[in-house]
């Protein structure tokens, strides 16, 4: 039997919403046969990125690769961190505000806090030697100095 590489589906049973993703690489998995599939006009899907055609909504880009992406993309040695270079991901996503626990990302980045503008993905891009300071500070501060 071959592997299958699921997508996200969000139907009548889903609540919510989908924003913040990438997904890559699916493998016709889900009844549409995409990455995302949006089954009914009741789930808001935005600020997502796929490989394939199926992302939809505000800030979404589709047709995009893994290795256009993420550090290391590779199945068992993966690392999906961005590159400096994912223009689609970074500063593309949705701010969920403070209360929702996907303001900390998978480093343990609180993306509120830190003043970031929201990647799209499970990693916030943190340029090497980058400031920690808000990035309209950041600007701010050069115009001053200026």
């Amino acid at each position: 039997a071959s592997q299958q590489i699921k997508g996200i589906s969000a139907n009548t049973y889903t609540a919510g919403f989908v924003r913040n993703n990438i997904v890559t690489d699916c493998i016709n998995t889900l009844s549409s046969g995409t990455c995302i599939g949006a089954q009914d006009d009741n789930r808001e899907c935005d600020h997502n990125i796929t490989s394939d055609t199926s992302s939809s909504g505000a800030g979404s880009t589709d047709s995009v690769a893994a290795v256009d992406l993420f550090q290391d993309p590779d199945e068992g040695s993966e690392d999906l961190q961005l590159l400096s270079g994912a223009s689609e991901a970074i500063d593309g996503g949705t701010d969920f505000g403070t209360d929702v626990d996907s303001a900390t990302d998978m480093t343990g980045r609180n993306r509120y806090t830190e003043g970031d503008i929201w990647d799209i993905g499970a990693y916030e891009f943190v340029a090497a030697g980058g400031s920690s300071i808000p990035v309209f500070q950041h600007h701010y501060q050069q115009m001053r100095a200026g």
